[in-house]
């Protein structure tokens, strides 16, 4: 009898070979918007079965005008069909960001992934990731509960879970209108790595009078240290610091398009960089909204949209005209990018690695409020 790993094997070489899988039709419900809402403060999120994908985020700014601020398609069949495919606020998962060389090691076995950027790595766990499933919901007013059955050996992962992603809007103790996200796995039938993330694109201006984050202001006051990529994007081992590396360096507020225009050699297409955060916050004065973000793992990923490029045009919430460079920024709460190839990281950070029978939960909130 073939062993577990041999299936999944197998299993992973059927299933995370070629194109994304087919999109499914809008009779069967993937692309409905099923909504929570926070009445005071005032704070609506729209998501779609298809990929846990959030599609909108509507909040008021201190003008008392309703903003949506995270960018993403007009017609939800988009986030299947849109040959770009930026993961406009989707679940990423079972591991978000990148793997060298499509390539990890584990428990003596050695897994080849699908080469997802032109034959150099494998990123966000390839074209069947979470972003192309069809989660099953159970909602109420102010929770959804997304559930989906991952089969073993699914995009060439060992191991099957049970992945749950809920999320929820409430008010905290400072006033602010939050929105949290919480992704699990269990019933994990091999040891294996899971490592999600929430890809939202923010823009806190919804696009009124600014088509850019340039003007935002962001605050990463306990990032020391960031991880260093090569050409790629593909980790190299390296942290660099923010006190070395001025363009790295948010640790007092400091605005977002101030920095790529002094830093440009640097920085050609912004930032798509892994910084060791554990908070940070985004302020645009034009709105008078500032966004928190806290969580629970080791690096935050931001990433200031440097690959828009006007193509995709935008909601209708947002005006007209589309998406371009720098038109959003995202923080996604990871462990660093590409861990498993680098046990000199696994001493101050966790690794990525999910046991047999075990099980993970990871938190994000994003909180709103006027300044």
């Amino acid at each position: 009898m073939a062993s577990r790993t041999t299936l999944a094997l197998l299993a992973g070489a059927a299933l995370a070979r070629g194109a994304a899988p087919p999109c499914p039709a809008p009779s069967t419900g993937a692309y409905t918007k099923h909504n929570i809402t926070l009445a005071d403060p005032y704070l609506v999120v729209s998501v779609i079965p298809y990929g846990a994908t959030v599609t909108n985020v509507y909040v008021k700014g201190a003008d008392g005008a309703v903003r949506d601020v995270i960018l993403g398609f007009e017609d939800a069949e988009g986030y299947c069909n849109d040959p770009q495919h930026p993961y406009f606020g989707a679940t990423v998962g079972r591991v978000a960001n990148r793997i060298r060389n499509g390539t990890f090691t584990l428990r003596g076995t050695t897994y080849h992934l699908e080469k997802t950027e032109k034959g150099y790595d494998n990123l966000h766990s390839g074209p069947m990731g979470f972003d192309r499933q069809v989660f099953n919901l159970d909602a109420s007013p102010s929770r959804l509960v997304w559930t989906h059955s991952v089969p073993e050996g699914h995009d060439g992962f060992p191991g099957g879970m049970k992945v749950t992603v809920t999320m929820s809007v409430f008010k905290t103790a400072a006033g602010a209108a939050a929105f949290q996200i919480e992704t699990a796995a269990a019933e994990v039938t091999e040891a294996t790595l899971f490592n999600p993330t929430f890809h939202g694109y923010f823009n806190l201006d919804g696009f009124r009078g600014a088509e850019t984050v340039e003007e935002h202001v962001m605050h990463l006051p306990d990032a020391e240290q960031y991880v260093k990529v090569d050409g790629h994007l593909i980790p190299t081992g390296e942290l660099g610091t923010a006190a070395a590396d001025a363009w790295m360096d948010f640790r007092a507020p400091a605005a977002l398009g101030a920095k790529l225009r002094r830093y440009a050699a640097d920085l050609p297409t912004g930032y798509d960089t892994a910084f060791l955060a554990s908070q940070a916050s985004v302020t645009s004065a034009r709105a008078g909204l500032r966004m928190d973000v806290a969580h629970d793992r080791a690096s935050l990923q931001i990433y200031t949209s440097g690959y828009l490029n006007g193509t995709i045009p935008k909601k209708t919430t947002q005006g007209r005209g589309g998406y371009e460079q720098y038109a959003g920024v995202t923080f996604e709460p990871q462990w660093l990018p590409d861990a498993i190839n680098h046990p000199e990281w696994w001493g101050f950070t966790n690794s990525t690695v999910v046991e047999d029978g075990g099980a993970a939960r990871y938190a994000v909130t994003y909180a709103f409020s006027h300044v």
